[in-house]
């Protein structure tokens, strides 16, 4: 089935006014199901200081997001090793630990003169004590909520053994996640997912064999292969825990009765767009959060928002289908390259909607240099219509397939536009050559699997669109 986009074709002539046209893309048709645009909520300034507008502060790169019970929001900038605060009366934003160009350092001192390195993720309890998978140290770190104490509460040990106090505990933690019974979990790069109880200090594993693979579905979770690093883990009401297996692209669970893991998303072939979620193949899967009622959201660097219903088992794309780069556009339109995802259904108050904050990657989209940021939007089941299929003839566009493994396919109107590029995320130019007969066939299968961008230029000005290469 055919898609419908809207972007811009910027004129060479006039760069500041944009004429609006049809593009039209092979791919599944999809329902929009969102209601309010998606917006940057913090970072993509260039403020460094404290207690400033969010949106105003730099932001290097984007980690974990949490929000604690008054409404603040927190997140962590992996590149310049800092934890941030935004006050939700205010919206200005605080940093609350860490500094750019720290080492591990700090213990028992104040959490905002501790040196942290590549913190991925952030927790908080409902006490305001704040955890940090501080990653490249080694270390899960926490903030008293009261003192702003920063302290050493897992790793920086050599030990791999279970039941053990957390301090002597082996880890690279890429994620922290609190349960309603005051355990923290964490992913690590030894292929397992640890719990650590906070009211003894001892660590156990709950998922993993230490051991790197993709097996042991139906079977006891600690008998299980996993693939690599667990970027993201999150817990249910019922206290089922969900992993992103990141490696094999996967999102598995672990009962929580039974113990049994399973694969719920991913480790198919085929678009992410409605269809059973097993089904599914994922580009760069990141992150994974959860609403009230069980439904899962995940964040592709490559493929954007996924919502996968609890009910139905079907995966649905809810953010990220095209290449607009201004903020505040309805979501499907808009540029996302997701690294975590975290879902908050609790402020909107209406049934089955909840709002989605994900921390984007800083990303060259067409010679564009779209920014590190924290952005938003608010889902809201069935609140919009599907897409029609249209064709303007004129400006008629044909990129396919879309996912593509081997051959990637161009089709345009060779009078509009007459040459092409392929760049990759970083603005790197793979291809180029001119339209050949109003079609060309590129040969992508060396490629390495990722985001890549296809840009035209012809007499009236520049276009750019997107594709993944599998």
């Amino acid at each position: 089935m055919l898609i419908v986009y809207c972007p811009y074709l910027y004129s060479k002539s006039d760069p500041m006014k944009a004429v609006q046209f049809i593009l039209f893309i092979l791919l599944p048709a999809v329902s929009l199901a969102q209601a309010g645009n998606l917006c940057t909520f913090a970072g993509g300034g260039t403020s460094f200081s404290n207690g400033v507008p969010a949106k105003t502060e730099y932001l290097g790169g984007g980690g974990g997001i949490c929000k604690d019970k008054h409404g603040n929001i927190y997140y962590a900038d992996y590149n310049y090793a800092k934890v941030y605060k935004v006050d939700a009366a205010t919206n200005l934003v605080y940093r609350i630990a860490g500094y750019w160009g720290g080492s591990v350092s700090g213990d028992g001192g104040p959490a905002t003169a501790a040196g942290l390195a590549n913190p991925n993720d952030v927790a908080v309890d409902t006490a305001g004590n704040i955890y940090i998978a501080d990653n490249s140290n080694h270390r899960i770190r926490k903030v008293d909520g009261a003192t702003g104490i920063i302290t050493t509460i897992a790793g920086g040990g050599a030990s791999t053994a279970d039941n053990v106090p957390a301090t002597t505990a082996s880890l690279q933690p890429f994620c922290v996640y609190l349960d309603r019974s005051g355990n923290l979990y964490t992913g690590s790069t030894d292929f397992r997912v640890r719990k650590i109880d906070l009211s003894t200090g001892l660590i156990t594993t709950v998922a993993g064999n230490g051991t790197s693979g993709v097996s042991g579905d139906g079977g006891p979770a600690t008998n299980a292969s996993l693939s690599g690093a667990i970027n993201s883990v999150a817990i249910d009401s019922a206290g089922n825990l969900y992993i992103v297996d990141m490696y094999s692209e996967r999102v598995r669970k672990v009962t929580v009765t039974t113990g049994i893991i399973t694969t719920v998303a991913g480790g198919g072939t085929s678009n992410l767009d409605d269809i059973p979620a097993t089904a599914a193949q994922y580009c760069q899967l990141y992150g994974c959060s959860l609403d009230m009622a069980g439904n899962i959201f995940t964040s592709d660097a490559c493929l954007g928002i996924h919502r996968i219903d609890a009910i139905t088992g079907k995966i649905r794309l809810i953010a990220g289908q095209d290449t607009a780069k201004a903020d505040c556009v309805p979501p499907l339109t808009a540029y996302v390259g997701a690294y975590r995802v975290f879902v908050d259904d609790v402020e909107t108050k209406k049934q089955g909607s909840c709002y989605v904050y994900f921390s984007q990657f800083g990303i060259n989209v067409g010679g564009y240099m779209v920014p590190s940021s924290i952005r938003r939007f608010m889902y809201v089941p069935g609140a919009s219509t599907s897409v029609s299929t249209v064709q303007d003839d004129a400006y008629t566009l044909q990129i396919y397939p879309n996912p593509a493994s081997d051959i990637l396919h161009i089709k345009v109107d060779q009078s509009l536009f007459s040459s092409y590029s392929v760049t990759n995320i970083m603005g790197g130019e793979l291809f180029s050559g001119s339209i050949i007969q109003n079609a060309t066939e590129l040969n992508i299968d060396m490629m390495p699997a990722g985001l890549y961008f296809v840009n035209l230029t012809g007499v009236n000005g520049n276009l750019v669109h997107r594709f993944v290469k599998l």
